[in-house]
């Protein structure tokens, strides 16, 4: 903090994680799906996912306030800058064992020849993001005690997976630009606090769900990457009512907020009536939106308010979209 500065203030900080596991989990007759379990006793999976990762973060704000009206708010401009780095490196063996020799009760333990791995369905997988984020936040009183917060959220993000299986090296690279902007008008005193305001969320898909490969280790459970899925876009409206007192310690709140939202990943499913194979592939799916309301009070009781009363509801409604089909060629509307 520099006083001198007219208020300016600097922070930095750093941050770093390392992990790597030196084991190897081996489920033996038990093979885990990713969306279900069974016992086949014709395969063997071995996995480390990851097997390696790490990240660190460098952090720092500069801002600059002023005090107003003799009260102890501020206007104030603040910009704060993050880059983050995040490493994953993970592989799955999966080996098949179509002819038995001995009892058949444990594969484990039959003859090393026999167990064949599959290379369509074993794979190395490592990955690489760098996430720069830039925000800009403002705030100031127009006029006597309303308030108004101003800021936007931009994120500049450099991701890259290398997956290597079937005996092909695939490596999938996108640059992403986000940005999420944000406002809030308030009103404020000594006991009344209320506001209104919106925000606009942006989200990146997974970059594991990007790549253009198969996954049939279930023969009836069989999922498929999409190269053509784009960021969801989510719109938020909130608004809140806050009173307090100090005599009993009064307190009420009131919150109510919506979302609406587009292009959510989701997985959407496609049933072959012929063949029984179920099939799932992400999709961006529209039109899912939530509503809530919520209320809450508080007081103490007594002369000397040694007792304290609370009561809380809450109401929330949901919209949810997905998708289902049973003709394998289907689209999305």
């Amino acid at each position: 903090s520099f006083p001198w500065l007219g208020g300016l203030s600097f922070n930095f900080d750093a941050t770093t994680t390392y992990n790597r596991r030196k084991h190897t989990s081996l489920t033996g007759d038990l093979l885990q799906y990713a969306r279900s379990s069974g016992t086949d006793l014709s395969q063997l999976r071995s996995e480390t996912v990851p097997e390696m990762d790490y990240d660190y973060n460098i952090h720092a704000d500069l801002g600059k306030g002023k005090g107003l009206f003799g009260r102890s708010m501020y206007s104030w401009l603040k910009i704060d800058y993050r880059y983050k780095q995040t490493f994953r490196s993970g592989h799955r063996d999966l080996s098949e064992n179509d002819g038995w020799q001995g009892d058949g009760l444990t594969p484990s333990a039959d003859a090393p020849e026999e167990w064949v791995l599959d290379q369509a369905n074993s794979f190395h997988t490592t990955r690489m993001e760098r996430n720069h984020n830039l925000k800009t936040s403002a705030s100031w009183l127009p006029i006597g005690p309303l308030w108004l917060n101003l800021s936007v959220d931009m994120k500049f993000i450099d991701r890259r997976i290398h997956d290597l299986r079937d005996g092909a090296d695939r490596t999938y690279a996108r640059k992403s630009f986000t940005w999420e902007p944000e406002a809030e008008l308030k009103w404020w005193n000594e006991t009344l606090d209320m506001g209104i305001g919106y925000r606009h969320e942006q989200g990146l898909p997974d970059i594991f769900y990007l790549l253009d490969v198969r996954d049939d280790s279930d023969p009836l459970s069989h999922s498929l990457g999409n190269s053509s899925l784009r960021s969801s876009q989510t719109h938020v409206g909130f608004a809140y009512f806050k009173y307090k007192t100090q005599e009993h310690q009064r307190m009420l709140n009131v919150n109510a907020r919506y979302n609406k939202s587009d292009r959510l990943v989701a997985l959407a499913r496609f049933y072959d009536l012929a063949t029984g194979v179920t099939t799932t592939r992400p999709e961006n799916i529209d039109g899912n939106w939530d509503a809530s309301l919520s209320a809450n009070y508080t007081q103490a009781l007594g002369q000397q308010d040694r007792w304290t009363i609370q009561g809380e509801a809450k109401g929330t409604f949901l919209h949810s979209v997905d998708f289902a089909s049973d003709n394998p060629s289907a689209s999305l509307p």
